[in-house]
């Protein structure tokens, strides 16, 4: 979340931050979309004079219209040169409050008349339609997205390491505060799961030296507990596969396994 604690940044700023950290975020490999929401949007606002509407004969549908048709942005295609795609757009969008002002709605008697005189166009902040908090302060919240085949541990990391750089950027009395990170839970199931699985080694070790009662067959046993994980674990490596909670899962429902097979094996030669 992104937020002034001690208030002195306008909102409509903070929200112009917030949608510049959130494109930069976006540049981040692995990263497929990154948003800022929750904030305050910038709205224009064009209040109709209808005296002066009357005096010139335009009507509110007229300057509706050839508004949207000087307020273009949409893609044209693709052109090929070669090897090389230029893709086509046309911009056409308004820049600032001047341009708007400025934009011929019609004529008298061969005489432009522009928006500026039949209108008022002024800007200031929307109505807010949700509010972001964080800490209790209200906020711009932000939201990373990864890629399908991304690492989610890898990506968090990276999008963690930008905004540490992001912060320097900041100016004063503004703060950036993570308010989840799935990569934190993500290693702390693996690292449980990853528990869980040595602990259940430990313990079939010792349930099978109460019940076979020899140190040798015991340890022959055994040893194929850490073989077994071992090349498990290397397959994986060499097939790309991510260690997450199933696949460690599955180790720990294979030492089961592996334990009553390899008890069967040793049976059968001694």
């Amino acid at each position: 979340g992104l937020n002034s604690p001690l208030g002195n940044i306008d909102p409509l700023e903070l929200e112009e931050i917030a949608n510049d950290i959130a494109d930069k975020l976006q540049r981040v490999g692995g990263v497929a979309a990154s948003y800022a929401m929750g904030g305050t949007e910038r709205e224009i606002q064009i209040i109709l004079d209808p005296v002066r509407l009357a005096g010139t004969g335009i009507t509110s549908e007229q300057i509706l219209g050839i508004l949207k048709m000087q307020n273009l942005n949409y893609p044209l295609g693709n052109v090929e040169s070669g090897k090389n795609v230029y893709i086509m757009r046309l911009v056409g969008e308004y820049q600032d409050l001047d341009e708007i002002r400025n934009t011929v709605v019609g004529n008298k008697n061969g005489i432009p008349i522009c928006l500026s005189q039949v209108a008022k166009v002024r800007s200031q902040a929307s109505e807010a339609k949700s509010i972001s908090r964080t800490s209790g302060i209200q906020s711009v919240a932000g939201m990373v997205q990864k890629r399908t085949n991304a690492n989610t541990v890898n990506v968090c990391n990276n999008v963690i390491k930008e905004i540490e750089m992001l912060r320097q950027e900041l100016p004063p009395g503004v703060k950036i505060e993570i308010m989840f990170n799935q990569s934190s839970y993500i290693l702390r199931s693996v690292k449980s799961t990853a528990n869980t699985l040595i602990l259940g080694a430990i313990l079939a070790i010792i349930i099978l030296f109460l019940f076979l009662g020899d140190i040798r067959a015991t340890f022959y046993v055994a040893i194929v507990i850490p073989i077994t994980v071992f090349f498990s674990l290397f397959a994986m490596y060499l097939f790309k596969m991510s260690l997450n909670i199933l696949t460690l899962g599955g180790l720990t429902v294979a030492i089961g396994m592996v334990v009553d097979s390899a008890i069967v094996v040793f049976e059968a030669i001694f």
